[in-house]
């Protein structure tokens, strides 16, 4: 993987947003509009992309999608900081035995994580796409052995492997894996 890609993975990690296809939430702050329109704008510019004609535009889009994408990433890194300093000092601990406060902490975390792995998973199938898009095209803007058929091919195998359930331990595979006994 390359250091702009491993780059990505470990900042969106990090970051707290939510996916560019969900729809603004009631009374949504501000700073998630703006992540929100960062998002959509990428992938439109993608899109562009993808339907460019020749090798100058889809090199200059494609510069014009990381610029977009790096200031996206910043964003986010203020956005996880003030989100964190705001938590922090908003609420005070839950008191000893109230697993209704945890359980509605662990909800919201959950939440965020969520939202946090959609944009991960959209900036990262974005930056697959440039990196596809640059070996395809090489220098000279010509198209790759597999031709527009292949691109359409592998975004529906794409978008097949997005809707398949992730499958999740159960609590007695997961101690059999962290024990070693099965």
């Amino acid at each position: 993987m390359n250091k702009t890609a491993l780059s990505i993975v470990l900042l969106m990690a990090a970051m707290c947003v939510p996916p560019a296809s969900a729809q603004p939430a009631a009374g949504e702050q501000p700073e998630m509009q703006q992540m929100r329109a960062k998002m959509n704008e990428m992938q439109a510019l993608m899109d562009r992309v993808h339907s460019a004609r020749n090798a100058r535009e889809r090199s200059r889009l494609m510069d014009e999608h990381m610029q977009v994408m790096t200031e996206a990433m910043a964003m986010m890194e203020e956005m996880t900081r003030n989100m964190e300093e705001r938590a922090e000092a908003a609420q005070p601990p839950c008191p000893a035995g109230d697993a209704a406060c945890r359980m509605d902490r662990m909800q919201a975390r959950q939440g965020m994580m969520d939202q946090r792995l959609g944009a991960m998973q959209t900036m990262m199938r974005q930056m697959m796409g440039r990196m596809g898009q640059q070996g395809q095209h090489g220098q000279h803007g010509q198209q790759g052995p597999q031709g527009p058929q292949g691109q359409q091919g592998q975004q529906e195998q794409q978008e097949q492997q997005e809707r398949r359930p992730v499958p999740r331990p159960d609590a007695e595979s997961s101690a059999e894996s962290h024990t070693g006994h099965h």
